[in-house]
C-alpha cells in the first residue's frame, strides 16, 4: 500500500484543496491512501468517510514548540503544549511525528525524544534541512518517515511510503518499526508563495464576511 504521509485539505488555513481533489488524485496516480494532517483541524474526515477511500486520520498541531503531527487519531488533540500533545496522541494509540524539524520549530533536539517518528524528507523543505532532519533521527534512533506536505493536488505523492499490507492497523505497526520503502520527490520552490497567497486570500475573505 502506497501512502502519502502528510497531506492537507481546505480545512487548513493555508490550503484550498478539497477532499474530492485528493480522492480523484489518489485514483489517478496509484496512491492507495493519504494521511490527512490538517492544521489544528479534524473536520475533513466527514467528507472522506463518505467516499470509501482509505485515509489515515491525523492532525498537524501548532504547539508552543512548533508543529507536531499525530496520525491514526480517533479525535482532535486539545493541548497546544508540545509535550502534553504528545501524551494525548499516545493515549489514543496513535503515532507522534516531528515534521520538518528544522522548519517551524524551536530547538528540535529538545523535542525529538518525545516523538515516535521523525520526518526526514518533507517535499517542501530544502535538501539541507532534510539532511539535518535525517541526522537528527539517526542520532536519536528514531524511525524515519517522509511526506509530501501537499497543499495542492500537483504535490500529492511527492513523499510516499510503500508498506507491504493493505490493512491500516498493520500499516501503523509496520510504520513504527520502519518497515517500508520511501519514494521521494521534491516539490518546486514556488509552492510556498502560492500557499502564502491562499492563506492571505482566505484570511481576507474571513474579515470581509465579518
Amino acid at each position: 500500500m502506497k501512502i502519502d504521509m502528510h497531506v492537507h485539505t481546505k480545512y487548513s488555513a493555508d490550503c484550498n484543496m478539497r477532499p474530492i481533489d485528493i480522492i480523484n488524485k489518489e485514483l489517478s496516480t496509484g496512491i492507495d491512501c493519504a494521511a490527512i494532517a490538517d492544521h489544528n483541524s479534524f473536520s475533513s474526515f466527514k467528507d472522506f468517510d463518505k467516499s470509501g477511500i482509505k485515509t489515515i486520520k491525523g492532525e498537524e498541531i501548532s504547539t508552543n514548540n512548533g508543529h507536531l503531527i499525530g496520525l491514526f487519531l480517533e479525535e482532535a488533540v486539545k493541548s497546544r503544549d508540545f509535550f502534553e500533545a504528545c501524551d494525548e496522541i499516545h493515549s489514543q494509540g496513535a503515532i507522534s511525528i516531528l515534521p520538518h524539524p528544522y522548519r517551524a520549530h524551536k530547538n528540535p533536539e529538545n523535542l525529538v525524544g518525545n516523538v515516535d517518528v521523525v520526518e526526514i524528507f518533507n517535499a517542501r523543505t530544502s535538501n539541507r534541512d532534510n539532511e539535518k532532519a535525517s541526522l537528527l533521527a539517526d542520532e536519536n534512533k528514531k524511525t524515519r518517515i517522509c511526506g509530501s506536505d501537499a497543499h495542492f493536488s500537483s504535490e500529492l505523492g511527492h513523499g510516499v511510503i510503500d508498506v507491504k499490507t493493505e490493512d491500516l492497523q498493520d500499516a501503523r505497526k509496520l510504520i513504527l518499526k520502519g518497515k517500508f520503502e520511501m519514494v521521494l520527490t521534491p516539490s518546486p520552490f514556488y509552492v510556498h508563495p502560492m500557499t502564502w497567497l491562499v492563506k492571505g486570500i482566505k484570511l481576507l475573505s474571513y474579515f470581509v464576511k465579518r
